[in-house]
């Protein structure tokens, strides 16, 4: 009796051991996709940031220029649409779209594109503007 006491302990012990290794192994996977999660985020969020910022710089600067600024390299597909409204002041609403979704929106004191525009691209690898008496934006 003593000899199967000693088993059934020696048993449950090793169950208990493999429970709490299946128990930490998922929490490491499921701490390492909220992770991935969160780095494919801040790429997006890095190119909306660079190209609002390239909106913006070109917006701000006096006379004729052009300007072309390269995107950060991201490792997933992602999709960006800029919308365009204008009533007097232009407004600029950015969404990128991959895993995840990040969006902008702005405010210019010149026309970008004519004032009332959609413009769609998948994963474009840099941006180029222009201002002649309006800011002109192409994605490539």
């Amino acid at each position: 009796m003593n000899k199967r006491g000693l088993l059934i302990s020696f048993l449950v012990c090793k169950v208990g051991m493999a429970l709490a290794a299946i128990s930490l192994i998922g929490a490491a996977l499921a701490m390492s996709s909220s992770f991935r999660r969160t780095a494919e985020r801040d790429e997006l969020t890095t190119v909306a940031d660079v190209l609002m910022q390239a909106v913006q710089t070109i917006d701000g600067m006096p006379g004729e220029v052009h300007l072309v600024r390269e995107l950060p390299a991201v490792e997933q597909q992602f999709w960006i649409n800029l919308t365009g409204t204008y009533d007097g002041t232009q407004v600029v609403h950015l969404t990128i779209a991959g895993q995840n979704q990040v969006e902008r929106v702005i405010m210019l004191r010149n026309k970008l594109n004519g004032g009332e525009f959609e413009l769609s691209c998948d994963s474009p690898t840099f941006v180029r503007l222009t201002k002649i008496n309006e800011v002109y934006l192409e994605l490539v």
